[in-house]
């Protein structure tokens, strides 16, 4: 979905509009799940923020001033409710289905499969920060200021992160 889309979307649902509100959840949901899961390694924990962050969303919808602030204040709010959940008990680290991350129809060749696998496990050897900046930037097609808003970091940094983490996996495929 192109920003503009979205952005007429948001500004629909801020109005009360029930399917533009729909239209957001199911272009969204999986998207943020994953990014969910890629903070917390845990499927139902990922579920359980995700669910929280629409609720929050629901509720403060009609304050965000900005509708093309809407998907990383979205991602925002994942970070803070797994934030209040580290806060509490500790996480558990249950494995998730690798597979389920590749969203990838049946026409996908078998060595477009295998090759996104092998990058994705390349990816996961990544230090956690630079896997949070590659996912954001690559599979999200955030723009840097979003990425920064998300992760409540100077753009300097982002970029910092992007190119070391774009060079070691450049060593490892080479």
């Amino acid at each position: 979905m192109k920003p503009s889309e979205l952005e007429i979307l948001v500004i629909a649902a801020q109005q009360g509009n029930k399917k533009a509100f729909d239209l957001l959840v199911v272009t969204l949901h999986k998207p943020m799940l994953l990014f969910a899961y890629r903070l917390c390694r845990n499927e139902s924990l990922a579920q359980e923020l995700v669910q929280e962050a629409w609720i929050g969303m629901t509720k403060n919808l009609r304050k965000l001033n900005d509708p093309r602030a809407f998907k990383p204040w979205l991602y925002k709010m994942i970070r803070w409710k797994l934030l209040d959940h580290i806060r509490k008990p500790a996480l558990d680290t249950t494995s998730f289905d690798d597979q389920q991350e590749l969203s990838c129809s049946t026409t996908c060749s078998a060595a477009s499969i295998e090759e996104s696998v092998d990058l994705l496990e390349s990816i996961k050897k990544l230090p956690e920060p630079d896997q949070q900046a590659i996912f954001l930037f690559y599979i999200e097609a955030f723009s840097l200021k979003e990425i920064a808003l998300v992760l409540d970091l100077p753009v300097g940094t982002i970029k910092s992160r992007l190119n070391r983490a774009r060079s070691r996996l450049k060593a490892l495929y080479v």
